[in-house]
């Protein structure tokens, strides 16, 4: 039951990007480890309505979206997020632009919002032209809740799939840009991104 469970999330996943799951060693990918492969032209052409119009991201050639279901015995992640959320509900939105705001959870170097706002944030943030710090513009809607030990194994997900990317860099000359997307027995899914991560 457990397999059939992350198999569906990564399928769900790769669903919401347009692709096929990516099975390591078969397929156009099949030299990546990572879950989900998404080549960006082709997402972009497919779904330009998700995205804004100014955007700009000519030098990624690819996301790669590793996906880890967790069990019901670990949800930290998932349950500081709704908390966050829940607090944020209570004061006044910022809008910008006439947009609706999203919630990001900042845990230590680590970012955190639902897997549906993932254009905004790689448009607004995380590939900005404006020159600012990703944290420096979402800190307007987010609470900074950094006192929660960070787990291990976050950070082992993490740098899997940025290990992946680095050996896509040098063997195929790709750009890629590293994510991780959390999952649950609940609908939630949440894409974990590290500000510190070094766009080239």
């Amino acid at each position: 039951m457990a397999d059939q469970n992350w198999k569906r999330k990564e399928r769900e996943v790769a669903k919401y990007f347009g692709v096929e799951r990516n099975i390591h060693g078969r397929g156009a990918s099949g030299s990546a480890s990572s879950d989900v492969v998404v080549p960006v032209p082709e997402w972009y052409i497919q779904d330009q309505d998700l995205f804004s119009m100014n955007a700009a991201l000519a030098p990624i050639s690819h996301l790669f979206v590793e996906v880890k279901y967790s069990k019901s015995m670990d949800l930290r992640a998932f349950n500081l997020f709704d908390e966050i959320k829940t607090h944020a509900g209570g004061k006044k939105p910022i809008v910008d632009g006439g947009r609706k705001p999203i919630t990001i959870m900042h845990w230590h170097d680590y970012m955190f919002f639902n897997l549906n706002d993932l254009p905004r944030v790689l448009f607004d943030l995380i590939t900005s032209s404006t020159n600012m710090h990703p944290m420096t513009i979402a800190k307007q809607y987010i609470n900074v809740r950094t006192h929660y030990m960070f787990p291990n194994y976050l950070q082992k997900f993490w740098d899997q799939v940025e290990k992946d990317v680095f050996k896509h860099r040098e063997s195929k000359g790709w750009n890629p840009l590293p994510f991780v997307c959390l999952t649950c027995s609940r609908k939630s899914q949440l894409v974990m991104f590290n500000t510190k991560f070094e766009l080239v």
